[in-house]
């Protein structure tokens, strides 16, 4: 199966896909740093910089995985008082 990767990070969850025999048919990720992270470790898959100037025809031929930043989701705990909307600490 061919998939594509939005919010990708340095790719942590697209390793794990691709090593379970997901094939890559792009990633996209904003930070500059992080795709040089992709191009490293995901040689000839092409990378977007920005989800709103990719071909919206490539959504549509794919299945598309997205992560959110983990870095995100440490401020706002820190911001509501390290509470989550589960209800646990």
């Amino acid at each position: 199966m061919r998939a594509g990767s939005l919010f990708s990070g340095i790719g942590g969850l697209d390793a794990g896909l691709a090593r379970a025999g997901l094939e890559h048919a792009f990633l996209c990720e904003s930070d500059e740093w992080r795709r040089g992270v992709l191009r490293e470790r995901f040689p000839g898959v092409p990378i977007y910089d920005d989800v709103c100037d990719s071909s919206a025809s490539a959504y549509r031929r794919y299945r598309t995985a997205g992560q959110t930043s983990l870095g995100t989701e440490s401020r706002t705990r820190r911001t509501h008082g390290g509470t989550r909307d589960s209800g646990t600490r």
